[in-house]
């Protein structure tokens, strides 16, 4: 009776485990390149993913950041050519419009700057 209950139970599992289209992580961040005019950038142990973004010059971009982790600095981001300083909480996505009407690299940084995340923008 035992190997039947341990089937029950086996087999359910491991037929969800191999789902393609399994849900994201329980922090709900999904790394994205920029697209549509979003772009999601996760923030963790490991620093912000992905560490790059490129867009076309004049094409809208908000990128959402969100940290998932606390083994991490990243408590805050930080971008000198915009001026910008934001708390980043833990699960809480921070939205961040990026200027694009010059071709330039914009560069976001955790508050020690330990862990970076770049964008591109282009000239068309």
């Amino acid at each position: 009776m035992k190997p039947y209950f341990v089937l029950a139970i086996a087999l359910p599992l491991a037929a969800a485990a191999c789902k393609k289209d399994a849900p994201p992580s329980s922090s709900g961040c999904v790394p994205s390149e920029a697209k549509n005019g979003l772009a999601q950038v996760c923030a963790d142990d490991k620093g912000f993913t992905p560490k790059q973004l490129e867009v076309k010059k004049g094409e809208k971009l908000q990128v959402i950041f969100t940290r998932t982790s606390n083994e991490t600095c990243a408590t805050e981001i930080v971008s000198p050519e915009l001026g910008i300083n934001k708390p980043l909480p833990l699960h809480v996505p921070v939205a961040v419009d990026i200027p694009t009407g010059e071709a330039r690299s914009l560069t976001f940084a955790c508050g020690m700057k330990m862990f970076t995340s770049t964008v591109i923008v282009k000239p068309n």
